[in-house]
């Protein structure tokens, strides 16, 4: 595992109410100065899009997102550039992580 860089681009997804968003998003982004794109709302085409085209190397993403990530048939039209996705809040199967 490594740590976040100043090189890096992360995606949030809002809303940012919860401490997760926060704390690993918002706070560790601003810290290390990475770039942050920010979405209104989860959309996954959008979310593809944003992380295609803006090179995003972190996405900190829930249980939801990452079973959308790995069941949707887009997903496989698109190269993702992410280094690391990190899930918290719920498990994940096994089946979605191997």
């Amino acid at each position: 595992m490594r740590l976040i860089e100043d090189k890096d681009v992360l995606v949030g997804v809002l809303p940012f109410f919860h401490i997760y968003a926060n704390s690993a998003v918002l706070g560790i982004g601003f810290i290390k100065g990475c770039t942050i794109v920010i979405l209104p709302k989860f959309d996954l085409q959008q979310f593809l899009e944003v992380v295609q085209n803006h090179k995003v190397t972190f996405a900190h993403i829930v249980p939801p997102i990452a079973l959308a990530l790995a069941k949707h048939p887009l997903v496989s039209n698109v190269y993702l550039s992410l280094s690391l996705s990190l899930s918290l809040s719920l498990s994940l199967s096994l089946s979605l992580i191997c």
